[in-house]
């Protein structure tokens, strides 16, 4: 991490934090939580990404990455993605609470990148966005990301591994509620440091992954 500075270095405990800091960030997030979810002023709605919600998410695409970074737009990388293992447990269209929709999570089961050795069950997150104009934008992508980890941990998944987006997704991950929502769901957080500067547009990814604590 000497070539970016880390944004995990900047909120909550360090990547390094031992099993007892999450424990403890854990059982503080019980409070927030509820105190979240009170104050919530929109329902979301998660839906299934089906044919149909292709283009919808191509439309998405565009308000959130710049021209030249475009993935979906062709719909072939998209339905390539969506014949991924488990891509239908993870994937999904955000809704607000007129039924707009306002992002996507694009996620399936594959191959640990962070640990090679590690035979449990890996969810890849391939994708993870909510649009600069939906409201409440730091909340909606909260609770849009624990809906995700709702679904990791009732699927019995022990690794979540993603390249996040420098001034996006890893921004997210690094907030310290963030990190207490997930350890909530009893996973820490570990920055391997940076995947991918190579990006067009100047932006950098790094490899993030969510670990299940062990049981004590």
């Amino acid at each position: 991490m000497n070539r970016y500075e880390s944004a995990f270095d900047q909120e909550g405990p360090s990547q390094t934090a031992s099993e007892s800091e999450w424990e403890k960030m854990a059982r503080e997030a019980n409070a927030e939580r509820e105190q979240r979810e009170t104050a919530s002023s929109e329902e979301l709605h998660f839906s299934p990404i089906g044919e149909d919600e292709m283009q919808t998410i191509a439309g998405l695409e565009r308000k959130l990455y710049s021209q030249d970074t475009l993935q979906y737009q062709d719909q072939v990388y998209l339905e390539e993605l969506m014949r991924e293992p488990g891509s239908e447990d993870y994937s999904f269209i955000i809704d607000d609470d007129k039924k707009e929709p306002i992002g996507f999570c694009i996620a399936y089961e594959a191959e640990p990148m962070s640990e090679p050795d590690y035979d449990g069950k890996t969810v890849y997150i391939a994708d993870f966005g909510i649009v600069p104009e939906a409201r409440n934008g730091l909340q909606t992508a909260m609770e849009s990301f624990d809906e995700l980890m709702r679904r990791v941990e009732e699927k019995g998944v022990g690794l979540v591994e993603m390249e996040a987006r420098k001034d996006t997704s890893y921004r997210l991950l690094a907030n310290s509620f963030v990190k207490r929502l997930i350890a909530k769901r009893g996973f820490e957080v570990t920055d391997h440091g940076v995947s991918d500067d190579g990006w067009s547009d100047g932006d950098v990814t790094y490899l993030v992954s969510l670990r299940k604590m062990k049981q004590q």
